[in-house]
């Protein structure tokens, strides 16, 4: 069986040093910011109609026809 090394290269501690503050100094891109922005928002309005569904089945299972039916916690 042959040896990885043969194929892969192991960085230096200088290559290490250069990655490490090229991805400290970059700027989060405003693009990619909003995208993190509208996925949150989005998931976050999913979850919201999935608990005010739950909780409205949760009243018409408590309290079938009432209008002023309690929604349990």
């Amino acid at each position: 069986m042959k040896s990885p090394d043969l194929y892969f290269t192991k960085p230096t501690p200088e290559d290490i040093r250069r990655r490490m503050q090229a991805t400290e100094q970059q700027q989060p891109d405003a693009a990619m910011q909003r995208l993190q922005m509208e996925a949150q928002l989005a998931a976050e309005k999913v979850r919201m109609t999935v608990n005010t569904t739950i909780r409205a089945k949760a009243v018409a299972i408590e309290k079938p026809g009432e209008e002023g039916a309690r929604i349990r916690d």
